[in-house]
This record gives C-alpha cells, structure tokens and sequence, in this order.
C-alpha cells in the first residue's frame, strides 16, 4: 500500500453583499492529485440557506472541508481514511474537528491560488 498521504486543498468564494434572506450562492474549489499525479479541480456552484445570518462565508469553507472529504473517500477507495485536507480558513478548520484537516496559509492554498488565477471570485453569481 502507498504510505503517501492523498493532499486535498480546498476554498471558497462568497460575496456576502448577495445574502438575501439567509440565502446565498457561492464558489467551492477543491484541488487533489488525480490517478497519474496531475492536479485536479472542482469546481461548484453552491447555494446555502440560513435564516437570519447574512454572512456565510465560514460555513461555504466548512462546506468545502466537507466535500473534500467526499472526494477523498471516492478517490481513493482502498484506503479512504488515507488523506489530509487543506484549507486556508481557521474557523472552518476549528469547526471541523477532524485531526485529517489542517490551516495552511492564503498564498500555499492550491484552491484558492486556482480560484484567483480564473478569476473565478469574479464569477457572476445569481
């Protein structure tokens, strides 16, 4: 079996000015070494809705923790325990309680360095 930890890293995009009613769209990337060791992107467009916040940039990160872990489980079927997730945000990390997600610093998050170089932070969003 291959020792080598799966690397995941994850970010989001969220202007919070667009919450309307608890209710907005934001950008979720999440980057990972795929079968032949090239990087992989995702991107989503995900809509959250909860009443009475307006900024939800925290849970659009917690959401992307959230489908990184997903990614790993189905990339790596044999050993689906077997990576680590990055993000850039504290609070999603705090939130996440999972010993298998770990802070990086803005400028090493793949994610959000892919995120910046699309321009996809300027994606017109609903």
């Amino acid at each position: 079996m291959n020792d080598k930890l799966q690397k995941i890293y994850v970010d989001s995009s969220y202007d919070w000015n667009k919450t309307v009613n608890g209710k907005g769209t934001g950008l979720i990337c999440i980057a990972y070494q795929g079968k032949y060791g090239l990087w992989e992107y995702e991107t989503h467009e995900v809509t959250l809705h909860i009443p009475g916040l307006r900024q939800l940039n925290n849970r659009f990160e917690l959401r992307a923790i959230e489908m990184g872990i997903k990614i790993a489980r189905r990339t790596n079927k044999k050993a689906p325990n077997h990576y680590v997730i990055y993000s850039d945000s504290r609070v999603a990390v705090g939130w996440a309680n999972n010993h298998r997600v770990l802070w990086i610093p803005r400028e090493e998050n793949i994610a959000g360095i892919y995120i910046e170089n699309n321009k996809l932070y300027q994606h017109q969003l609903c």
